[in-house]
């Protein structure tokens, strides 16, 4: 689902920038930041854990997503005790062939079964663990017995799906859907997608303390973004200019990536960078984009919500 991996010529930023960073974030925010650490894989990087602890002095919420491939005991107590609010697991299915086969690695499943009995030592209210599932052809059979796994486990505190989409860095983007090896991964039978999603619809609805974290509403998008994805559309223009901001490995930042950069943590400073011209014209562009944008059908952000909260 992932092909970041076959890039050349990483340059991956120091400890320092990325604590400076985080510093001053923290100051232009006054503390009312939002963190989440993705990858790639972050716990390949070996200062994840004092990266963590930097923003969590300050108060800031901070999450961390992962394959789980490298969380043993010694791991998990050290995110544990770095301070990190979230940790999420990607997870596809209870059947081990099926989730070792889209995550392109043999033993993944073992590896997360064995980092829940590890997890289970840390669990609080204040280092909540969720599971991250890929709606894709592979586990679509697989997905309603999933969520009532992470309904029964004391472990999980929830289930939150994504609707598969083009892959990054995937050849002939507009047609990864019909090109192999992506054509996999998309669902090929409406009605029995739709099926599965009413059935997920329904435990969301009817569980009186359900742990699926998607909306009804997000579910019914997963619906029609799967009939007809190229039509798919956002109902309300982008909001995401307006709250997030993503910094990338080597620095670079963007509301939007696709639309272009507004500066680079090594360089410039982040209060600059928000308000600059250049942000606001990107906003701008943003608000206006009409592209088929297949990321926003997995956006967390309610259509109608707060946006006083910055994300990074």
């Amino acid at each position: 689902m992932c092909y970041i991996w076959k890039r050349s010529g990483f340059e991956m930023m120091s400890f320092e920038k990325i604590k400076q960073f985080i510093d001053t974030l923290a100051e232009f925010t006054e503390n009312k930041v939002a963190i989440n650490f993705i990858g790639g894989e972050p716990l390949l990087r070996k200062d994840i854990f004092d990266l963590i602890a930097a923003a969590s002095k300050y108060g800031l919420r901070t999450s961390l997503c992962t394959n789980g491939y490298l969380l043993d005991y010694a791991m998990a107590k050290r995110l544990c005790e770095s301070g990190l609010n979230g940790l999420a697991i990607s997870l596809d299915s209870l059947d081990e062939q099926t989730h070792d086969a889209m995550r392109g690695k043999k033993g993944s499943y073992r590896k997360i079964m064995q980092a829940m009995e590890y997890l289970s030592c840390f669990i609080s209210k204040e280092f909540e663990v969720n599971i991250q599932t890929i709606i894709s052809q592979q586990n679509l059979t697989g997905l309603v017995e999933l969520a009532k796994w992470v309904q029964g486990s004391a472990v999980f505190c929830g289930i939150y799906y994504m609707a598969v989409v083009q892959p990054l860095d995937a050849q002939d983007a507009d047609n990864w859907r019909i090109k192999e090896p992506y054509r996999a991964l998309w669902p090929q039978e409406p009605k029995e997608v739709n099926a599965v999603i009413d059935e997920l619809i329904r435990l969301r609805s009817s569980e009186i303390h359900s742990k699926i974290g998607n909306s009804v509403s997000q579910f019914k998008a997963f619906k029609s973004y799967f009939e007809e994805p190229d039509r798919f559309l956002k109902r309300i223009s982008c909001n995401v200019g307006a709250y997030a901001l993503n910094v990338d490995y080597a620095g670079d930042c963007s509301p939007c990536f696709n639309l272009g950069i507004i500066g680079n943590i090594c360089k410039d400073n982040i209060k600059d960078m928000w308000h600059s011209d250049k942000a606001l014209q990107l906003r701008q562009k943003m608000k206006q984009c009409s592209k088929n944008c297949n990321f926003l059908i997995n956006c967390y952000k309610a259509e109608t919500s707060d946006e006083s909260e910055l994300m990074v």
